[in-house]
């Protein structure tokens, strides 16, 4: 993969007279990038847009530079597996970042890392993601985050690895950003072959597996003996006339009354009483 010299983005320039201009500077730029790979220039007329199209590519990256006013980029068929790295044209401090639109479905990506997708999610000029049919397992809580400046964005067809770290991620599928949530579906872990966004921290027992065994054991015996005291003065309660009979048959003292409660050698009874 070769990077587009600095000085061919001086040609951009006649990219402000339209499409047509585009398309003639996007061919030379896509010949420089590489020579056997399958990149097409488009404009979109109805969309104003300019699209590079790149598909049954073999990358295992973005490609560092791009044609001057990109606005879209169509991947397919990399082999990215985990996707770093840094793309000027990605980040919105860049004079030449236009792109609007970064579709990279089907290109084997198992991870982004996180200071890459800090920049895609928020701080870029991208509206729209697509990271569809590839093989993330993990979707980064940054998504979640109340600075991410995406519009849309596409995670079908992803083997989802369910565990209690992402319940977060059943509630977010339905706020209206990810377009095909009904197509992410729990491949691993728990609840396998369930949509995502049909289940909740119940459902995925995260409320046991997140509390480690010896709490869980010491709450038992803790339960245990209070169900047991318990039940211990209740008996007593219903109980205590016939128990304060016996102390006092037994070391002649009354109980529950202090103003009684004296030693019986220093009285003297006409007759004593015992219950059995």
């Amino acid at each position: 993969m070769k990077r587009i010299p600095t000085e061919f983005h001086n040609f951009g320039l006649i990219l402000e007279f339209g499409g047509q201009a585009f398309f003639v500077f996007c061919i030379f730029s896509v010949q420089l990038i590489s020579i056997n790979d399958h990149c097409t220039c488009h404009y979109n007329q109805m969309y104003y847009t300019n699209m590079l199209i790149c598909s049954g590519v073999k990358w295992t990256s973005l490609p560092h530079d791009v044609p001057k006013h990109t606005n879209t980029i169509q991947i397919h068929g990399g082999n990215m597996s985990v996707l770093c790295g840094d793309y000027p044209y990605l980040d919105i401090g860049y004079e030449n970042a236009h792109v609007t639109n970064l579709n990279l479905d089907a290109n084997n990506i198992v991870n982004i890392c996180d200071e890459l997708l800090e920049t895609i999610v928020t701080n870029s000029t991208i509206q729209q993601l697509g990271l569809a049919n590839n093989s993330i397992a993990k979707v980064s809580a940054i998504f979640n985050s109340p600075r991410n400046k995406l519009k849309k964005i596409w995670l079908g067809r992803n083997p989802i690895q369910c565990e209690c770290g992402m319940t977060w991620l059943t509630q977010w599928l339905t706020k209206g950003v990810v377009q095909d949530y009904e197509q992410v579906i729990c491949a691993k872990g728990r609840n396998v072959g369930s949509p995502v966004y049909k289940l909740d921290a119940i459902e995925m027992d995260c409320y046991l597996t997140n509390i480690p065994v010896w709490f869980i054991v010491m709450c038992s015996v803790v339960a245990g003996s209070g169900i047991l005291l318990c039940i211990s003065l209740i008996l007593i309660n219903n109980n205590k006339e016939k128990i304060g009979f016996i102390i006092y048959d037994k070391f002649g003292k009354i109980v529950g009354d202090p103003d009684r409660n004296e030693n019986i050698s220093d009285k003297v009874f006409d007759a004593f009483l015992t219950y059995k």
